[in-house]
């Protein structure tokens, strides 16, 4: 993997950067995008150059409020509304598709989207149902269902598409590629699960072990199926509360974390139906580990790249999930997959 300076991505500032990172003005209507992205990234599979590192004087077309580009449109799936931004680009260009996280939303790209449509790439970012201010209806949800939802999307464009996954919108990713082939995907800190609990499948645990995160991972969900979430919830879902959280998240950067990433948090868990789907995340089914996946078959000749920050505490590049890209990315072609799949544990 080659990483540029001034780069974070993946749970905030955890990978480390080799100089400060430059703040981006928010762009509003009319705005010209900027000169210089701050986020330079080279991507090996021919997703473009270094991002930012050339002029771009055309100007955002779509914008709202202070999300750097594109309108905010509805679009439907499963008969329900999900909140979508698209800021066009050339049409010479794969089209790059953002998946947000846990408890994100469009807002947390709102640094990314400018520094991929500054070099001419049509962007698209939507809130997954149930997430972001996407529609939160009653029903079961799960990385399989978000996986559609990315498909279902994927496949009303027509161009090739690059997938680009933050933490479990990483592994929603992989399980999206297992329908529907995209021209690539970027990982950033990729999950393990929808929730923890597919850690009871480590390798590395022995069977005390695995019986203790047994019996912790079913207190949790006793919790989150009782009353004291919803207290928790209530106390809890306040911007400076989030913004506390967040950087202990931002470890390098913690600057990064501003009021608009704060909001970008709380606003959703306002919206009806958010306490419902937070306890779905945490007491459902995990849904594959991306191990399984492999296992199964996994397109061998996808490029894949992995970017992963040293120092993330939620998703250690040390855990079962980082040490399987690691080795993946050293065996390589030796095993028969993805040999483009780059990975490195440290930035300096």
């Amino acid at each position: 993997m080659i990483l540029s300076p001034g780069v974070w991505f993946g749970h905030g500032a955890a990978i480390r950067t080799a100089q400060p990172a430059q703040p981006v003005a928010p762009l509003r209507c009319g705005s010209t995008l900027p000169t210089r992205c701050p986020w330079p990234l080279l991507w090996s599979f021919g997703v473009g150059g270094v991002l930012g590192s050339r002029r771009n004087q055309e100007r955002c077309r779509l914008c709202r409020r202070s999300l750097p580009a594109g309108k905010e449109v509805e679009v439907d799936f499963k008969g329900h509304r999900v909140r979508c931004v698209t800021c066009a680009g050339s049409v010479s260009k794969p089209d790059i598709v953002l998946v947000h996280g846990f408890g994100g939303s469009i807002e947390y790209w709102r640094r990314l989207i400018p520094a991929l449509s500054a070099e001419g790439y049509t962007v698209h970012a939507f809130d997954l149902l149930g997430l972001g201010l996407s529609e939160k209806p009653s029903t079961e949800y799960s990385i399989e269902l978000w996986a559609e939802q990315v498909t279902d999307f994927v496949s009303k464009l027509e161009k090739d598409v690059v997938l680009v996954g933050n933490s479990f919108g990483s592994l929603i990713s992989l399980v999206s590629a297992t329908q529907r082939r995209p021209k690539g995907i970027v990982m950033l800190n990729c999950a393990v699960g929808m929730n923890n609990k597919n850690m009871v499948k480590s390798p590395k645990m022995n069977d005390l072990q695995r019986l203790v995160a047994t019996l912790i991972l079913g207190l949790v969900d006793l919790i989150f199926r009782s009353p004291i979430l919803d207290m928790a919830f209530e106390s809890f879902a306040t911007k400076e509360q989030v913004a506390a959280v967040l950087k202990n998240l931002y470890p390098t950067n913690p600057s990064a974390v501003d009021d608009e990433l704060a909001e970008g948090f709380v606003r959703p868990a306002g919206t009806p139906g958010a306490l419902e789907v937070l306890r779905q995340i945490y007491t459902g089914d995990p849904g594959p580990t991306p191990m399984e996946l492999f296992a199964k078959g996994f397109p061998s000749d996808l490029p894949l790249k992995v970017i992963w920050g040293d120092q993330d505490n939620l998703t250690p590049i040390k855990g079962d999930v980082g040490s399987f890209f690691t080795e993946l990315a050293k065996v390589g072609k030796e095993l028969g997959v993805m040999p483009q799949a780059l990975l490195t544990s440290s930035f300096s």
